[in-house]
């Protein structure tokens, strides 16, 4: 009854309970990942939680993670390819909104003043 992509999308309800049912089922995520790579072409991942990951020795050994001025945990480094990544500085709401609006939208000092005057624009110290 659920062979066709239509009726899979009409009961997704149903699907999506038989397959909570299921995962339920098993005592530990790593049974349930055995059973479910066993008989399908399908795979999981565990989700764990940035504090659990934070204190994880996976990812101290492979410093993942840095330290900020704020105690955040954040990404140590740039993700490959990309321009990304942490100075250990977190900054506050609004504090980069003058430089964006300027740069990227051309905005004038007068005009983000009169947004922040409006109270458009929050900022926090």
């Amino acid at each position: 009854r659920f062979a066709e992509p239509a009726a899979r999308d009409l009961h997704k309800d149903e699907i999506i309970s038989m397959l909570t049912e299921w995962a339920a089922s098993f005592e530990n995520f790593d049974g349930f990942l055995s059973a479910l790579e066993s008989n399908s072409p399908f795979t999981a991942a565990q989700m764990v939680s940035i504090d659990d990951l934070a204190s994880s020795d996976w990812a101290r050994h492979r410093e993942l993670l840095a330290d900020t001025n704020m105690n955040l945990k954040i990404p140590a480094r740039n993700a490959g390819g990309v321009d990304i990544g942490t100075n250990g500085r977190v900054a506050a709401k609004g504090a980069d909104n003058e430089s964006v609006l300027s740069s990227v939208l051309g905005y004038s000092k007068e005009r983000i003043a009169s947004l922040v005057d409006s109270k458009v624009l929050l900022f926090e110290n």
